[in-house]
Parts: structure tokens; C-alpha cells; sequence
């Protein structure tokens, strides 16, 4: 994202059109998640569809032969199931990736922001860096710092990022977010999760958790909750959904 800067209604605004698009992305993910939460019985006539071609390929060659045709139909019916199971685990192991994504991008930004109004506490994270004379002449040790911290935080896990935002906002972290409560060691194991997805056994690992989506969201809605806090933004849990009908009131009829 573009450093906004230190005024308060264009900090105000880009808080809030990242919650924004953490409200429509964990709707259309939402969505999609509840194909994973479906009875395989829902799903089963795709499937049936989709292997009657096969079947009727195998039956035809085996006209003849009563035995292989009914083991044919039997094996059919398993491996349907045994699909529709794949499939809705496969979803579920997308959504917790793309939820993820959104969430480490969303609190990302809440970050820098929160960097440009207190660089002394985010260089913290940088303070081992090392520079040459050349680079403080040239760009000063201001712009090394904030440059450095701008670069830095990209780098940090989600459960990194989250941790060092809480201890930021100090007594800002206990913010009113009905119904949720932040949990660090919840959030390190979906990451951990995600990290063996995408480097392990991608979308057939087994994935038993299906809130990841809502889980990644209200991460999201708390990270910025706590910014607005920080910051007097006066942005609420209640007053979100409020601009954000209103958002939606402003925006083109199919836009």
C-alpha cells in the first residue's frame, strides 16, 4: 500500500477500506466455504454426472458380463463419495490459504500505519540493521528508519505481525469486538497449518478446522479495531458496519 499520510481522515479512510475488503472477501469466502460444511449427499449428483460417461464407457465393453458391471456400479458409488470428501477438504484447505492471505495483507497495512505514527517503538524491529556512512549521509537516519521498518514488516509471519501490534497499542489491544476474543495460540497453528499446505501436501493435507475464514476475519476487524484506537479514529465494531452499508449506498449499480 501507498505510507498514507499523518492526517487523521485519510489515515481514517484507509483503515477503513481494508475492513472493507476483509467484509467482501470473507463474504465471497464464506461462500464458498460452506460447500465444505455441506452433506456429501448435496453434492453426490455432481459427481454421479460426471462419472455416468465413464460408467457407461466401462458397461458397454462389458455388456456381457453381469458380475463386472454391478462391481462397476459399486465401485463407482465410492469413488463418488470418496470425491465429493476430497473435494470439500480441498475447500476447505483453499479457504483457510486465501483467508490467511487476506488477513496477513490486511494486518500488514495496520502495521505500517501504525509505524509512521510511532517509529520509535516499530524500529525496535530493525535496530540490529546496519547501514554504511555513505547510507546515513545520504539519506539521513529518518529515512533510514522509517525506509528500513517499511521493509521489515512485510517480511514477519501473521502471528508476528499480531504480536507486535498488540504490544504497540498497549491498553488500546482491548477493544469491544463482540463475540471474539484474540487468540495467539489459535493463530500460530492455522499459520503453521497454512505454511504446510502451501509447502507440504498442498490442498490434500487433511483440514479439520472449517471457521478458518471467520476466524481470519475477525483477526482482521481486531487488528483494526486496535489501530483505531491507537489513532482516535473513532471507528467501532458497531459504527464498521454502519459506513460500510454506507459505502455500498456510494458505489455504481453493478460496481
Amino acid at each position: 500500500m501507498g505510507v498514507p499520510p499523518r492526517d487523521q481522515p485519510t489515515t481514517r479512510n484507509a483503515v477503513l477500506q481494508t475492513l472493507f475488503r476483509a467484509i467482501r472477501s470473507y463474504t465471497a469466502t464464506s461462500n464458498l466455504a460452506a460447500l465444505s460444511l455441506a452433506a456429501p449427499e448435496i453434492l453426490l449428483p455432481i459427481f454421479r454426472e460426471r462419472s455416468e460417461s465413464t460408467l457407461r464407457t466401462l458397461a458397454s465393453s462389458y455388456a456381457g458380463n453381469v458380475g463386472l458391471s454391478q462391481f462397476l456400479s459399486t465401485m463407482r458409488e465410492v469413488a463418488d463419495r470418496s470425491a465429493v470428501v476430497g473435494t470439500q477438504n480441498a475447500i476447505a484447505a483453499a479457504c483457510l490459504v486465501f483467508s490467511h492471505s487476506m488477513a496477513d495483507g490486511a494486518v500488514e497495512e495496520f502495521c505500517l500505519i501504525a509505524a509512521i505514527f510511532d517509529p520509535a517503538y516499530w524500529g525496535s524491529t530493525v535496530s540490529s540493521q546496519t547501514f554504511t556512512l555513505k547510507q546515513i549521509v545520504d539519506g539521513g537516519t529518518e529515512d533510514l528508519l522509517r525506509t528500513s521498518i517499511r521493509q521489515k514488516i512485510p517480511t514477519m509471519s501473521l502471528p508476528t505481525k499480531m504480536r507486535h501490534l498488540l504490544r504497540n497499542a498497549g491498553k488500546h489491544a482491548n477493544v469491544e469486538h463482540p463475540n471474539f476474543s484474540y487468540d495467539g495460540k489459535r493463530l500460530a497453528e492455522l499459520d503453521a497449518l497454512r505454511h504446510e499446505i502451501i509447502h507440504g501436501e498442498s490442498i490434500t493435507l487433511q483440514v479439520a478446522m472449517r471457521d478458518s475464514q471467520e476466524f481470519f476475519f475477525n483477526v482482521t476487524v481486531h487488528a483494526g479495531l486496535i489501530i483505531s484506537s491507537m489513532l482516535d479514529l473513532g471507528i467501532t465494531h458497531r459504527q464498521l458496519y454502519v459506513e460500510w452499508a454506507e459505502d455500498l449506498k456510494r458505489q455504481p449499480v453493478g460496481g
